[in-house]
């Protein structure tokens, strides 16, 4: 029996790193490779969201902590390289404003899509509510939160400091906020419909591999979150509590 945990929590270990280091490694192809970003207006569109929400959805919060911590991260580098036009100008009117702006409605659109996925689950055991509102909510907060933050760091460097027209200062602020809105619209259709069918179809195949994450899972009590070891005469197996 101790053999056969030792291979349930080894094939669980794997199961959890690569399925993490693999949508990390998708959200890096995503943001750095050309034909994979389309410039509107002063943002480029990117399709960063929808790993983001898989593993809000796999992994829970701190899953969706991760995976938003990483397209904050890859944000910075594409403003700092210049990959992001806005980047180098916003960088230089606020260090720490394209900082937070960049990794807070990330992180938090992550972490509390992996909440909601945890919190409806308790009722929806098949997951197919609480993946198509994780999948929903990534994209949402991530534009509302942005907004919040771009507003709050760089009004003033827009319309007090001097540093166009009050005229151009508008014209940038709606060309910027039409970018956004269209951002967030391919974002959403994208986690909608990409995003939910990955994430229904890998814990499909993990339920029927009896994989757990490692990673805890919210609202949910250590036994449905623990393999439980039965033992019968013979022999000893591994049942995963879905």
């Amino acid at each position: 029996m101790r053999k056969q945990e030792v291979k349930t929590r080894r094939n669980n270990e794997v199961y959890t790193i690569t399925l993490i280091s693999f949508l990390i490694a998708i959200m890096a192809v995503l943001g750095f490779t050309p034909l994979a970003t389309i410039q509107v207006g002063a943002f480029p569109i990117t399709l960063l969201g929808f790993p983001v929400a898989v593993l809000a959805c796999l992994f829970g919060p701190i899953g969706g902590l991760v995976g938003g911590l990483s397209w904050g991260v890859i944000s910075m580098i594409q403003g700092l390289t210049g990959m992001d036009p806005s980047g180098p100008v916003l960088f230089s009117a606020s260090p720490l404003g394209f900082v937070l702006t960049c990794l807070v409605p990330r992180i938090t659109a992550g972490f509390i899509s992996g909440l909601a996925y945890d919190l409806i689950s308790i009722k929806d055991k098949k997951g197919y509510v609480s993946s198509a509102v994780a999948c929903v909510l990534v994209p949402i907060l991530n534009t509302l939160l942005f907004i919040s933050f771009y507003c709050f760091f760089y009004y003033q460097y827009l319309f007090e400091n001097n540093a166009t027209t009050s005229s151009n200062a508008f014209i940038f602020l709606g060309v910027t906020l039409i970018s956004i809105a269209i951002n967030f619209l391919v974002e959403l259709a994208f986690n909608a419909s990409i995003g939910y069918a990955a994430t229904l179809s890998i814990n499909e195949v993990a339920r029927r591999m009896k994989l757990n994450a490692l990673l805890p899972h919210f609202f949910q009590s250590k036994k449905e979150n623990t393999p439980v070891i039965e033992q019968s005469n013979n022999s000893s197996s591994v049942i995963s509590k879905q």
